[in-house]
């Protein structure tokens, strides 16, 4: 099960960030290193739990009754590959100290090469992490005082450490949005990592604490609130401003505002595009009057009655009253 865990979140690891890769690469990872462990261990419990099977009981003796809650599991079943996620995350914040907060800002390819290969890697490590918690908790919460001791000291260390991974996935994201702005993609990966920072101060406040109960209706109740959120200041009114905002500074030679995808956000763009019509390039006004044109031509289909399309509409209008 350490296995396990050590696979599926140093594979993650290792895509967000290329030092941590290269270190794993130069200390553990000759070829075929990882699938060896792997099947020598799978082979080594089945024949090892054969055996204690065979001959740990008398012949004739009648297997022990299952436990009355299946859930519930040995502490070191749990708690080793704690243990082991504890180490790996220890190991990889100390390789990535002066990696995640140089002295000098990336140029521009670093940024996107850092930000595209780690971001969503260290927001999954995060939710995963998150998780595995949870059902730790669960498969311990009937285990003696001094079990439930070493996981709650377990787990707070875990949660530091991710907490410091989803640091650095705040910091790569804010230099990626700052020189390229902001789309849906990553707007909403980042709505995902401020709920999963909330999420795991409450969890070491209610489920470390022996409420865990109150830990599902938070985090429900968190989510809600970021979806209301995310309808009252409009994605794409966010999305159509950070790129705009840079079409008047000097990354905007480097990268140029994509105003495809601008125009592609669809109706809920249409807004916040004419409140800054004047700032579009004319080949862009064009393009754009041309596209919404068509998209309010047609009949109004049966459920896209809503406030944005009307106010699309009428934004729209508003715009070939401009160029008029």
């Amino acid at each position: 099960m350490a296995l396990l865990v050590l696979t599926l979140f140093g594979s993650l690891l290792r895509s967000a960030d290329q030092v941590f890769d290269q270190w794993v690469q130069l200390h553990f990872d000759p070829p075929n290193f990882f699938a060896r462990v792997g099947i020598a261990l799978l082979f080594t419990t089945l024949f090892g739990g054969w055996l204690h099977g065979w001959f740990d009981r008398p012949f004739g003796e009648e297997f022990a009754a299952p436990s009355p809650d299946p859930v519930q599991f040995a502490p070191p079943t749990i708690l080793i590959p704690l243990g082991a996620l504890a180490l790996l995350f220890t190991a990889f914040l100390s390789i990535q100290v002066g990696h995640w907060f140089p002295a000098e800002p990336p140029g521009e390819s670093t940024v996107a090469e850092i930000a595209r290969s780690g971001f969503f890697e260290l927001i999954a490590v995060g939710g995963l992490s998150l998780g595995f918690l949870l059902v730790s908790d669960s498969c311990l919460r009937s285990a003696e005082r001094g079990a439930r001791m070493a996981f709650t000291i377990l787990a707070v260390l875990l949660l530091v450490c991710v907490a410091a991974i989803l640091c650095s996935a705040i910091w790569r994201m804010r230099l990626y949005v700052t020189r390229f702005g902001w789309t849906e993609q990553r707007l909403f990966a980042s709505v995902f990592l401020l709920w999963t920072a909330f999420a795991l101060p409450w969890f070491a406040g209610t489920a470390l604490a022996g409420f865990a109960s109150r830990f599902t209706s938070g985090v429900l109740a968190a989510a809600a609130v970021l979806v209301i959120a995310l309808h009252a200041i409009s994605p794409e009114r966010v999305i159509v401003a950070s790129h705009l905002d840079r079409a008047h500074t000097a990354r905007a030679e480097i990268v140029p505002v994509d105003y495809d995808y601008l125009l592609q956000l669809g109706v809920g763009a249409v807004e916040p595009l004419v409140d800054r019509f004047d700032e579009l390039p004319e080949e862009v006004r064009t393009r754009a009057l041309e596209l919404w044109e068509g998209e309010f031509a047609d009949e109004r289909p049966p459920l896209a009655g809503t406030l944005v399309r009307a106010r699309a509409e009428v934004a729209a209008a508003r715009a070939r009253a401009k160029e008029w």
